[in-house]
C-alpha cells in the first residue's frame, strides 16, 4: 500500500510540474477578464536591454490569485491543464518569501503544491507537496526548478535577450507584448499586466503557459 501511495505522490508531482495532464473542459475567454487585466496599474517594466530583475516580470505584490493554462507536447502528445495559484507572504530558510500555492483534485484525491520564492530574486527556496489519498495525508519535499524565473540559479539581475514586440492572444485576452528570452525560456509581457502573458520552455512550442486570469 505504501509503495502504491508513493508512486501516486510521484505521479502527481510530475503532473503538476510538467503539465502532462489532460483537461476535460475548455476555458472560455471573457470580456470581463480582459477588462480586468487592462485596469491593473502600470508597473515598472524591463528595458529593452540585457539585464533585468525577474521581479519586473512577476509582480507578486500586486496579486493574490492567478491562473495559467499549461500545454505540453511531451511524448509527442499534446496535453493541457489549468492551474490556479495563490500568493501570500511568508518566510523560508530565514528569508522573506512569497508562498505560491496551487491545489488540484485528481480522481478523488487532492494535491497541494507549495513553493517558497525569495522576495528579492524570486529564486525557489523550497517546495512541498501534500497529497490526500485513500484517507491518508502524505507530505513530500520536492526539488526546485532548474530553469526559468524560479530556478535555484536565479539572480536579481538575469541576462536576457530582447526579441521584439508581438501581438499575443491568451485566454486573458489579446495584448501588445514585449518578448524576451533567457536560457531558452521565452517571456511575453505587457505594460499593464503584473505577470507574463505567456511563458515557453524547451523551444517555443514544447511546453508553454498562457495567462487565464488574475486578481
Amino acid at each position: 500500500m505504501k509503495k502504491i501511495i508513493s508512486l501516486m505522490v510521484l505521479l502527481v508531482v510530475l503532473m503538476l510540474l510538467t503539465g502532462c495532464v489532460q483537461q476535460a473542459p475548455d476555458q472560455q475567454q471573457t470580456q470581463q477578464q480582459t477588462q480586468a487585466s487592462q485596469e491593473t496599474p502600470t508597473r515598472t517594466q524591463p528595458e529593452e536591454s540585457s539585464k533585468f530583475s525577474f521581479n519586473m516580470l512577476y509582480n507578486y505584490g500586486l496579486i493574490k490569485e492567478y491562473e495559467y493554462k499549461i500545454t505540453s507536447s511531451a511524448g509527442g502528445q499534446q496535453n493541457t491543464i489549468n492551474m490556479k495559484y495563490k500568493i501570500s507572504s511568508d518566510t523560508a530558510n530565514g528569508k522573506a518569501a512569497w508562498l505560491q500555492q496551487s491545489d488540484m483534485d485528481l480522481q478523488g484525491s487532492t494535491a497541494t503544491v507549495k513553493m517558497w520564492l525569495d522576495k528579492n530574486s524570486l529564486a525557489c527556496l523550497k517546495t512541498l507537496t501534500v497529497v490526500n489519498v485513500a484517507g491518508q495525508t502524505i507530505q513530500q519535499e520536492g526539488q526546485c526548478p532548474t530553469e526559468g524565473a524560479n530556478s535555484d540559479s536565479t539572480t536579481a539581475d538575469a541576462v536576457v535577450n530582447y526579441v521584439g514586440k508581438e501581438s499575443v492572444t491568451v485566454p486573458a485576452g489579446t495584448f501588445s507584448a514585449k518578448k524576451y528570452e533567457s536560457d531558452g525560456v521565452y517571456y511575453w509581457i505587457a505594460d499593464n499586466v503584473p505577470l507574463p502573458l505567456k511563458v515557453s520552455y524547451g523551444g517555443e512550442e514544447s511546453m508553454f503557459m498562457e495567462l487565464v486570469s488574475y486578481k
